[in-house]
């Protein structure tokens, strides 16, 4: 029991250590999206579906959830 108690505790203290590092994330501005929308000459309404439908990923301004900020999960 006590070698299974060791055990837990160093997987507990990796984890915790873990938390200091992370991938880099994608936190820009959006000088490229209105680069994009001024060449495309896209409409109003075009604009608004691709900032609602594809700006959080096709962009350099991500919104991440919550659990983005957990050390094993963030990596995918």
């Amino acid at each position: 029991m006590k070698v299974i108690k060791k055990i837990l505790l160093i997987l507990l203290v990796l984890f915790v250590i873990a938390q200091f590092f992370g991938p880099k994330k994608n936190l820009g501005e959006m000088a490229s999206m209105d680069a994009f929308y001024a060449e495309t000459k896209a409409p109003e309404n075009i604009k608004v579906i691709l900032k609602e439908s594809c700006n959080d990923c096709h962009s350099d301004v991500t919104r991440y959830p919550w659990y983005n900020n957990i050390t094993p999960v963030n990596y995918w």
